[in-house]
């Protein structure tokens, strides 16, 4: 089934930690990767991929313009914390 949108089990593993989350769905990137065992470099193509289908999205830390809050599912959001 997962063929059928393109992504992987790996890329279905990151929406997973992300609904496991709590509201409001945000997680920081390195969270993600501690939680999945994956470094940063192996996250990042999986959040492109995913935010390019439109299932997450990178927010902006308000605090810091140099940064992202990390991808989100819709409904799910991740943070660079």
């Amino acid at each position: 089934m997962l063929h059928r949108y393109d992504f992987s089990c790996s890329d279905a593993a990151v929406l997973n930690v992300l609904r496991r989350g709590k509201p409001p769905y945000a997680m920081a990137p390195k969270q993600i990767a501690e939680r999945l065992a994956l470094t940063s470099g192996a996250l990042t193509p999986r959040i492109d991929r995913l935010e390019e289908a439109g299932l997450i999205r990178r927010l902006p830390v308000l605090t810091d313009r140099r940064r992202t809050r990390g991808p989100a599912h819709r409904r799910r959001t991740i943070t660079n914390g």
